[in-house]
């Protein structure tokens, strides 16, 4: 019993090291606070997986939405989160947060993809 505890053990390693490990064609570092993105306009590569990094340095709870690839990030105050998302086709892509009025108060941007 305690051999098989270890192999699923070891095995679980692995495949994370083998997830974080996985290459990422383009990184993307953006910052959330109230009530805008620190870039307002991200400009990646198509064909391209794209790891979003997201940290959230405002005082409420704050989203990246891009609605027409399917895309919903949530991040609470001080906290980071990482997303991977594509390859995508080139096109301009609108972000926005759907927190109750932070779209409203400004916090929208662009993901262009070329």
């Amino acid at each position: 019993m305690r051999a098989l505890l270890v192999a699923i053990l070891v095995s679980a390693s692995l495949a994370a090291c083998a997830t974080a490990a996985a290459p990422v064609g383009t990184s993307v570092k953006l910052t959330l606070t109230d009530f805008k993105y620190s870039n307002s306009a991200i400009e990646v590569p198509a064909g391209e997986k794209i790891l979003f990094e997201l940290t959230n340095a405002g005082a409420v709870e704050h989203d990246i939405v891009i609605e027409a690839i399917g895309f919903k990030v949530m991040v609470q105050p001080g906290k980071t989160a990482m997303r991977n998302i594509g390859p995508l086709d080139a096109g301009e892509y609108e972000m926005v947060c759907t927190v109750l009025g932070h779209k409203e108060l400004g916090m929208v941007g662009k993901l262009i993809v070329r």
